[in-house]
């Protein structure tokens, strides 16, 4: 989001993470992500474990998704989440620690007092009766199933069975088809929730068919009538400041001098970025309204002229 370099992004992974015995990742594909960006950085990779908590629940779970989503995981599992957040490293990590949480503690409630056979050479879980699980270097451990959370595997022999896929998360989840109003307060919900990088800043006056222009923390936006200035205090509003309709000569110099001469502070009961630019939007609409028809006096002189010619005429 800030725009860092690949090399000093991971270069602060390593010295947040010197060392490391586990990995957990969503998705392999996320996990190939990271191991070639450590190595595009040139940084040493610790030996590690990978959990491919997608992998995780295909074992764990009865469910007719060939590929889970993680959005669709999430719901699953009841875990609140904004939407507009997803894929933003900062908020996924904590998604994903929660949903690793609650996959844990699920699973091994469910099978706590099970017992399995485990394979401490091969890292790999069978059943009571499995017919692989009579080798060496075996034992029976109560709550072994759990391991899975651990890097070891169920057994491809066994694995598919229904004693090892305990979460029933195989009714799939219906499409919202209510469209209409419903669809449109989503949608701004979802605006509402988005986190201010520029593009998205961008992206939320488009909504309103404004243009805006981005320096540090202040957008300025120009509307038909009217300039604005808003400041941002991280992801809110601090002050909104509305450009004065008429300035004395002497004041255009003055502006130079101070940033925001020339404007006024404008009250708005609210700090959300969409709901100021809302207000904006219907500040000016209404404003742009009310003039429209307010015809000035040289306007009445030249209809009064033109009737008076119109009627020498007849």
């Amino acid at each position: 989001m800030q725009g860092k370099p690949e090399p000093e992004v991971f270069e602060k992974v390593r010295q947040t993470f010197p060392n490391y015995r586990y990995v957990v990742v969503w998705s392999r594909e996320t996990y190939d992500v990271f191991r070639e960006s450590m190595r595009r950085s040139c940084l040493k990779v610790p030996k590690h474990t990978v959990l491919d908590l997608q992998d995780i629940v295909h074992e764990i779970a009865r469910t007719s998704y060939e590929h889970l989503r993680f959005k669709t995981a999430l719901i699953k599992a009841g875990i609140a989440f904004k939407e507009n957040y997803l894929h933003y490293a900062k908020q996924d990590v904590q998604y994903l620690y929660e949903l690793f949480k609650y996959l844990y503690l699920e699973y091994t409630n469910i099978t706590e007092q099970e017992t399995a056979v485990v394979n401490e050479q091969s890292r790999i879980i069978h059943a009571l009766d499995c017919r692989h699980a009579s080798r060496e270097a075996s034992e029976e451990l109560l709550n072994a199933k759990s391991l899975i959370f651990s890097g070891y595997r169920p057994c491809m022999c066994c694995k598919a069975r229904a004693e090892w896929k305990r979460l029933a998360w195989n009714v799939k989840i219906e499409p919202d088809h209510t469209g209409g109003t419903n669809q449109k307060s989503r949608e701004q919900n979802n605006l509402k929730a988005l986190p201010l990088t520029d593009e998205n800043i961008i992206r939320i006056c488009e909504r309103f068919g404004l243009t805006c222009n981005i320096v540090a923390n202040v957008v300025s936006l120009r509307t038909s009538i009217g300039t604005w200035r808003i400041c941002l205090s991280g992801d809110k509003v601090s002050k909104v400041y509305h450009g004065n309709y008429r300035f004395r000569r002497s004041e255009f110099y003055e502006r130079k001098s101070k940033c925001n001469k020339g404007y006024h502070v404008q009250n708005v009961n609210t700090n959300n970025f969409y709901e100021v630019i809302k207000y904006i939007f219907r500040h000016d609409k209404n404003q742009y309204n009310k003039h429209r028809f307010k015809k000035s006096r040289m306007e009445y002189l030249f209809e009064k002229i033109e009737q008076e010619m119109d009627g020498g005429e007849e």
